[in-house]
C-alpha cells in the first residue's frame, strides 16, 4: 500500500491522494510508513483527526503532522490526506467535490464495512478517479455489535463481495500468466515475509491456493529450528495434545481449561529461560478464544513477572505478529463435541478466525488443544493432520484421523439452522447482540456437486479451480458453488436465520457484569490434581510446576489461591 502511494505520488504530479482505514491505528500506522521512506514533502502531508479524539492517543511523531475538523480548509490543500473511512465524510462539510482526490487508498479493506468504505469512495465520482481497496478477503472481516447489522449482511466486506463477483473472480483460463487474476482489476500479493515456510504450509493450501512464498528473513523465521522442545527439530510447530476439563466459574458463561493454563506456561517458562534461545517476553504472544482463559493465563504470567506477554483473542492479534505464538483451544469436552461444532464454539466454529491464529507467528507455533475435539472441525484436522505428518506431535494418544471424513453436502439448505441454535448456553438475550461476522460461512450459495472426501485432503485442490469453496463450520459441510457471480440480495438475506455466536469468545465482552464471587469459585487446584486419574492427560500438579515455573526452582503455596481469583481486589492482595 505504501509502495503504490509513493508510485502514485511521484509518477502523476498533479495526484491529490486520499489515504484511510477502518481504525486510527491502522491509519496510524500508514502515516508512520509514509514518513519513514522519507520520499514525502512534510508539506504534502496531514493526518486528519476526529473532534472526539483525545490528543494523549496521537503518537508523538506524529502530531506536527495533525489536524482536526476545525481546519479542513487547510487539509484539503495537502496532496496526501490521511484520515479513518469514518472521518473521511468531514471533508463533505467545507464543500469539496467528488473528484477532488485523484486516487483513494483504503487499507485494511476487509476490516470495514461497506458503508465505512462508500465514504471515502464518495468523494471519487470522476473518469479520472481510481480507488484502491488492499486487505485480505480470508481473515477476520468487519466486528459487529449488532444482530441486524448481521442479519443484513454488514460482516460481509465490500472487498469480500467484489472478489465473489465475477468481474474480480480467479480465472486459471484467461489470467493464467498474471496470477490468475485480471491483472487491471486485481493484484494478489503472495509473498510472505513474516513465517517460516512450515508455519505457512496449512494456511497457504486451505486459503490461497498453495501460493504463498517465504520470503522473510532467516535470522528470524528459522532461529527457533533446532530448540531442545521440538519433536522435529526442522519444523518449528509443536501440536501438544492435553485431555483435559473445560470448566466454568459460577454463573459465568466463559470456559477455561486449568491444564492447558499449566503446559502454556512451561512452554513461556522453557522459552524465555533458555539463552540460546534469545527470547523476550515481548516476542511472545498467547491467544485463545475465551475471556476466562485470558484471566487465568494473565493471572499466572502476572504472578511470575511476566506482564510484556501479550494474552488476548484472535481479533486482538489481527495484524500484528510475534516470534512465537502458543494458542490454548480450551474446548474439552468430548460429550459435547456435536454441540461445540452445533453452536459455533471459539476457534471450531470460523474458518478466518482459524486462519488469522495460525498465520501469526514468525518462528514458532505450538497448538495445546484437545485433538479428539479439534479434528471434529475440517480446519484444524487439517492442522492436526499435517503436524502428524511432519512428526510434530507430543502428548496424550491422537484419534484415528484416516476415519475422520467430513461429510461435503451441497445443497440450497445448508444454512438451516434451529431455533435453539441462536442463543447459546449461558447467554442471554442481550449478550447476543456482540455476535462478530460469524455469518459469512453460513449465508452460502446454491450448488449442485456432491461428493465425500477425508478431512486430510480437504483444501482449496479438492475441487475444480473454476469452482468455490464455502465452508460451513457450523455443519461440517462444504458447498461447491459453479456460479460465483450470483450475489445475494436483501430479501435473501432476510429470509435467513439469525444466528448468534458465543458471546464471550474473540469478541472480548467483559466479564464484569457477571459479578462472580470467591464462594463461587472453582478450585483449580484440586481440578488439576483430579485430571491425572485419566492416563492420557498430560498435566501436572502445582507442586510439579515449581520445577518450571519459577527461577529459583520453588512456587509460593498460594499460587493455586491465585489462579483462582477473579477480582482485581483479590489480585491486588
Amino acid at each position: 500500500m505504501v509502495e503504490a502511494i509513493l508510485q502514485v505520488l511521484h509518477s502523476i504530479p498533479g495526484s491529490r491522494i486520499l489515504a484511510c482505514a477502518p481504525s486510527n491505528s491502522a491509519t496510524d500506522l500508514l502515516a508512520e510508513k509514509l514518513l519513514q521512506s522519507n520520499l514525502v514533502n512534510k508539506s504534502d502531508l496531514v493526518r486528519l483527526n476526529a473532534f472526539n479524539r483525545l490528543d494523549d492517543n496521537i503518537p508523538e511523531f506524529l502530531k506536527p503532522y495533525c489536524t482536526t475538523g476545525d481546519n479542513l480548509e487547510v487539509a484539503c490543500r495537502h496532496r496526501v490526506v490521511l484520515c479513518t473511512c469514518i472521518t473521511a465524510g468531514l471533508l463533505n462539510t467545507v464543500g469539496l467535490k467528488s473528484g477532488h482526490f485523484t486516487h483513494a487508498f483504503i487499507d485494511e479493506a476487509g476490516q470495514a464495512t461497506e458503508p465505512e468504505c462508500a465514504v471515502p469512495m464518495n468523494l471519487m465520482v470522476g473518469e479520472d478517479s481510481q480507488i484502491v481497496l488492499a486487505g485480505d478477503p480470508m481473515q477476520l472481516g468487519p466486528v459487529l455489535k449488532s444482530r441486524h447489522a448481521i442479519t443484513y449482511g454488514l460482516q460481509y466486506s465490500f472487498l469480500e463481495r467484489l472478489m465473489d463477483s465475477p468481474l474480480y473472480a480467479r480465472d486459471m483460463v484467461r489470467f493464467a500468466d498474471h496470477g490468475n487474476y485480471d491483472p487491471l482489476l486485481v493484484t494478489k500479493l503472495v509473498h510472505n515475509y513474516r513465517s517460516h515456510f512450515k508455519l505457512l504450509q496449512v494456511s497457504s493450501e486451505l486459503f490461497y491456493h498453495g501460493e504463498l512464498r517465504e520470503c522473510g528473513s532467516t535470522s528470524v523465521t528459522h532461529c527457533l529450528c533446532g530448540w531442545d522442545r521440538l519433536p522435529n527439530k526442522d519444523v518449528p510447530i509443536i501440536f501438544h495434545g492435553l485431555r483435559g476439563e473445560d470448566l466454568r466459574e459460577g454463573n459465568s458463561p466463559s470456559w477455561f481449561n486449568p491444564v492447558e493454563a499449566v503446559q502454556v506456561m512451561k512452554y513461556l517458562q522453557a522459552l524465555v529461560n533458555n539463552p540460546l534461545c534469545a527470547i523476550t517476553f515481548n516476542d511472545i504472544g498467547i491467544i485463545t478464544p475465551y475471556r476466562k482463559q485470558v484471566e487465568k493465563i494473565r493471572l499466572l504470567i502476572d504472578k511470575l513477572g511476566m506482564e510484556k506477554v501479550k494474552v488476548g483473542s484472535v481479533e486482538e492479534f489481527q495484524g500484528q505478529e510475534r516470534r512465537v505464538i502458543i494458542i490454548s483451544t480450551v474446548r474439552s469436552n468430548e460429550s459435547k463435541m456435536g454441540f461445540d461444532r452445533r453452536f459455533n464454539l471459539g476457534f471450531l466454529s470460523n474458518p478466518k478466525r482459524f486462519n488469522v491464529a495460525i498465520t501469526r507467528a514468525q518462528s514458532l507455533l505450538i497448538v495445546c488443544g484437545n485433538p479428539h475435539v479439534l479434528a471434529q472441525d475440517e480446519y484444524w484436522l487439517s492442522l492436526l493432520s499435517y503436524c502428524v505428518e511432519q512428526g510434530a506431535c507430543v502428548g496424550c494418544n491422537l484419534p484415528d484421523l484416516p476415519q475422520l471424513q467430513c461429510r461435503v453436502t451441497v445443497g440450497s439448505n445448508t444454512n438451516e439452522c434451529q431455533a435453539s441454535d441462536v442463543l447459546l448456553d449461558g447467554d442471554t438475550e442481550t449478550e447476543q447482540t456482540s455476535a462478530s461476522e460469524n455469518l459469512n460461512e453460513t449465508q452460502q450459495k446454491p450448488a449442485t456437486e456432491v461428493r465425500t472426501i477425508t478431512g486430510g485432503d480437504l483444501n482449496v485442490h479438492s475441487v475444480t479451480e473454476s469452482q468455490l469453496i464455502y465452508v460451513t463450520a457450523r455443519t461440517a459441510t462444504v458447498t461447491l458453488n459453479p456460479d460465483p457471480g450470483k450475489e445475494k440480495t436483501s430479501k435473501d438475506l432476510l429470509q435467513e436465520k439469525e444466528v448468534a455466536m458465543d458471546s464471550d469468545g474473540d469478541l472480548g465482552v467483559s466479564d464484569e457484569k457477571q459479578n462472580t464471587n470467591s464462594s463461587d469459585q472453582i478450585d483449580l487446584s484440586s481440578m488439576v490434581h483430579t485430571s491425572r486419574k485419566a492416563p492420557e492427560v498430560v498435566c501436572m500438579t502445582f507442586d510439579e510446576m515449581s520445577n518450571s515455573l519459577s527461577d529459583s526452582g520453588e512456587v509460593d503455596s498460594d499460587l493455586d489461591v491465585i489462579i483462582e481469583s477473579s477480582s482485581e481486589e483479590e489480585i491486588e492482595e
